[in-house]
């Protein structure tokens, strides 16, 4: 970075003041981004490519096929539950258990929850009670590069509040809004109550955030749930099957084939000639 490059942060800064958690924030938005563009196949080009010369670039996905793996192996055969009925016994909530897979489409939901786990480290599930037929709850695979979690400094797994974040546009002006969703776990003097607040919010002007709605969830455990693709010990968030040496290797193979094409491409049938004989 150069010293008007520097000069540049600081004025926007002093301006926009960024606070420690946008920054941190905003680095895990672009970890995130980068890992979902290399788990598509959308990768650093090794050569570079001048104008009407051949493109000789050649992407080997293998980061994507070891998420695709980890998914087949996961929940590649479904998942049963099993709640201890005695054989020929009817259990009601294994009845329930079986109607709300069959109405959520359960192998898709599966597939989804665990490829974003995969691709991010942290898989989230929104619980929307009699959101489809006969009362059913519908569960939603919510896109990790949304939502942020906060927890108790002294205890990481004791979370209170989920926030979700997303940019879409406004179906009656057409113009791009922001939007929040808070679930926070509701307190009273001996600690946490029985019951969450969901607040929505809204942004239009790009500076204030309007409330338009607030819902009591009336229960114990919160309307989202989340856990981690594979465990973290010192984060709230767990680790992504696309690493940081994974992402240097995949580079490494990605420059070895592409300068083998290009290798081929100018020495694979070479012509004899000769002069002054």
């Amino acid at each position: 970075m150069g010293w008007t490059d520097t000069i540049r942060e600081s004025i926007v800064n002093w301006l926009l003041p960024v606070t420690m958690e946008d920054r941190e924030r905003a680095a895990m938005l672009q970890a995130y981004e980068q890992r979902r563009l290399y788990r598509e196949g959308v990768q650093r080009k090794p050569l570079k490519v001048k104008i009407d010369q051949a493109n000789d670039n050649i992407t080997l996905n293998f980061t994507g096929l070891i998420v695709d793996r980890g998914i087949s192996m996961l929940v590649g055969g479904g998942v049963d539950f099993d709640f201890g009925a005695a054989e020929g016994e009817t259990d009601a909530r294994q009845a329930y258990i079986d109607a709300m897979i069959d109405a959520n489409m359960y192998p898709i939901f599966l597939h989804k929850a665990a490829q974003l786990g995969g691709t991010y480290g942290t898989c989230y599930v929104k619980i929307m009670p009699g959101a489809l037929p006969g009362g059913l709850p519908r569960l939603v695979p919510i896109n990790s590069q949304w939502v942020t979690i906060k927890a108790l400094p002294d205890d990481m797994d004791a979370v209170w509040m989920y926030v979700i974040e997303y940019n879409a546009e406004d179906e009656a002006t057409e113009k791009m809004v922001a939007y929040r969703e808070t679930t926070e776990h509701m307190r009273t003097a001996d600690g946490f109550a029985d019951a969450w607040l969901v607040n929505n919010y809204v942004m239009r002007d790009g500076k204030t955030w309007e409330l338009v709605k607030t819902t009591e969830w009336p229960y114990s455990f919160p309307p989202i749930c989340h856990w981690q693709n594979l465990p973290d010990a010192e984060s709230l968030y767990g680790d992504s099957d696309i690493t940081e040496d994974m992402i240097v290797i995949q580079d490494a193979i990605n420059f070895v084939a592409s300068n083998v094409q290009r290798i081929i491409r100018y020495h694979a049938h070479p012509k004899t000639w000769g002069r002054g004989f």
